[in-house]
């Protein structure tokens, strides 16, 4: 009978002399009961709770009554738990063949032992199978990639509860930890590239196999695999051609281009702190990184300060050759300016008295009117217009004049603005070098023309002279 959720005896009587079964029956009762209070199962079933009786009655005419074991009973009972699989196991998983209360009561607790595991693993099942399986129906706890790898891999397929674990913790990890592994990889190693390259394809291909066969885009990790080879390969590229770019800029410097020198290593190490700064940002969050607005703002920065750092380097460089060729000009604008009055001069005496207080005249005004550059020419007009004096007048009063000029000058030249003088070389300074050098060469073919037509007419003076 079933009493209060339990097994109990009802009437017992005996036709034999001796009673075989009330005490076994009594022995059987008592651990099944114990079965189902551990498990938290109450029994049920019956007409008014009665089960049925056991019998061992060889000789009852009714076949079906000659032997009725309480393992036959038990068969033929209900079971309730408070836990919904458990009570689908019980409904669907208890053996039909089990042939005493021992297995039945095995039975049971393997039952509740696989419901709890189903559980725990998140695993709906569609069915409790009699032979310790289950059939799969879905997964309950799962998310994402992994619910669809696992309902491609194991719905509808029957396992035990330890394949079942098994399986689950092989496609996790596939999901969780390999293949983000692989999306996630660099290319680095020991090997040589091409080698090192092979080997990962064929890891790669066999995952995407593994993906694709789980439901999941494969597609994927060929993808990365091709973004890997590609980096590499630009890696590769890049490291050699700096190798190459090193010894360039060391010919360069052989051979005497020390700003071609200079850029070159420059480029070499700006690449190389675009590379490490993509690669910081790498490290930090993955392929994603080309995407956010700091890193973007970060590489701007380093751009302007990469572009403004070699615009100097070619700035100082233009500055020394401008240097260079302002001093040669200077020294030709010089050497022009007093050509007209030199030894090497055709002009005779007077006219080379002439063009001496022409200069000194010209720039002794510019000056005083606050021009720095002609200021810094007097000092060469005043000697060379005295020179010129001394050899035109001799040492009488016309050289005492010029003398006289001069100190005049110098004493003149005390009054000034300073204002004036500063603002004139501040100007000077700040000309750009290509006005600087046209300028220059502007006043050279000035010079020059002056020169040659003094010569001309020094000659056409001489051919008159004659003529006469």
């Amino acid at each position: 009978m079933t009493t209060g959720g339990s097994l109990s005896l009802g009437k017992t009587w005996n036709q034999a002399q001796t009673d075989q079964i009330t005490e076994q029956l009594k022995s059987d009762i008592a651990s099944f009961n114990k079965v189902l209070s551990t498990d938290g199962i109450t029994i049920g079933g019956g007409n008014g709770g009665l089960l049925g009786t056991v019998r061992d009655d060889k000789n009852n005419k009714d076949k079906s009554l000659q032997s009725v074991s309480l393992t036959d009973l038990l068969k033929q009972a209900t079971y309730s738990t408070s836990d919904a699989t458990f009570q689908q196991a019980l409904q669907q998983g208890l053996p039909s063949d089990a042939t005493s209360v021992s297995d039945y009561a095995t039975a049971i607790a393997n039952l509740k032992t696989m419901a709890d595991t189903v559980d725990q693993l998140g695993v709906a099942v569609s069915k409790f199978n009699s032979d310790g399986t289950v059939t799969v129906g879905s997964f309950t706890k799962a998310t994402g990639d992994l619910k669809t790898a696992l309902d491609t891999a194991l719905d509808g397929k029957s396992l035990s509860t330890s394949d079942l674990q098994t399986q689950i913790s092989t496609i996790t990890t596939f999901v969780d930890t390999t293949m983000p592994g692989l999306l996630k990889a660099t290319v680095s190693g020991q090997q040589s590239w091409v080698d090192q390259m092979a080997t990962l394809k064929q890891t790669y291909e066999a995952a995407a196999s593994q993906a694709s066969q789980y439901g999941l885009d494969g597609t994927q990790l060929n993808a990365k695999y091709q973004s890997l080879y590609d980096q590499g390969f630009a890696s590769q590229l890049d490291t050699l051609r700096q190798s190459d770019l090193s010894v360039q800029a060391r010919y360069q410097t052989a051979t005497g281009d020390d700003e071609g020198a200079a850029l070159t290593n420059f480029d070499i190490s700006a690449d190389q702190q675009r590379q490490q700064l993509a690669d910081n940002w790498k490290n930090f969050l993955g392929d994603a990184y080309t995407s956010q607005q700091e890193y973007i703002s970060q590489s701007a920065d380093l751009e302007k300060t990469l572009s403004a750092e070699r615009l100097k380097i070619q700035q100082q460089y233009n500055d020394q050759a401008l240097q260079s060729a302002e001093s040669v000009m200077s020294s030709l604008e010089t050497y022009g300016a007093g050509l007209a009055t030199s030894d090497a001069s055709p002009l005779s005496a007077a006219d080379q008295y002439k063009v001496a207080n022409d200069n000194f005249t010209t720039d002794l005004t510019a000056a005083q009117g606050g021009s720095f550059t002609a200021l810094q020419a007097l000092q060469g007009d005043m000697q060379t217009l005295l020179a010129q004096s001394k050899t035109f007048n001799g040492s009488g009063t016309a050289y005492a004049n010029d003398y006289d000029r001069v100190l005049q000058a110098m004493r003149s030249l005390g009054n000034i603005s300073t204002d004036s003088l500063t603002a004139s070389a501040m100007k000077e300074l700040m000309k750009s070098s290509t006005d600087t050098l046209k300028a220059t060469m502007d006043q050279m073919v000035d010079l020059t023309g002056k020169v040659l037509s003094e010569i001309r007419m020094q000659s056409m003076k001489s051919t008159t002279g004659k003529a006469a």
